[in-house]
């Protein structure tokens, strides 16, 4: 869920395709490198954040951070239509980058629970 944080933007993960690990227990925070956050749970922990409007439709100077490996990326972000968000993550040079399409979920799907 991306949404408005002040001036910025900020996203939480609300939604797991995989909500349980192999165990049957909820996913956490396992590879964060902060020892002390590695039990938090995925759901609900919050990804995006620090994202500045730039007047043009964009938004920039923020961070996203990967659960799935503990690391954080430089990111900005756009509308690509209105279920869309193109997501253009990248660490520290612009040329090692990666470009992601995010689908808005339907209204009705269910939201794991934090």
């Amino acid at each position: 869920e991306v949404k408005g944080c002040g001036a910025e933007l900020c996203g939480n993960i609300v939604w797991l395709k995989e909500p349980l690990d192999a165990k049957g227990k909820p996913w956490t925070d396992a590879l964060n490198p902060d020892t002390g956050k590695r039990g938090r749970p995925v759901c609900g922990l919050q990804i995006i954040g620090g994202l500045k409007h730039d007047g043009k439709g964009q938004w920039q100077d923020g961070w996203i951070y990967d659960p799935e490996d503990g690391k954080n990326f430089n990111l900005e972000l756009s509308l690509s239509d209105a279920n869309t968000l193109k997501l253009f993550a990248y660490a520290g040079i612009r040329m090692l980058s990666e470009t992601m399409l995010w689908k808005r979920l339907p209204n009705d799907t269910a939201r794991c629970k934090a």
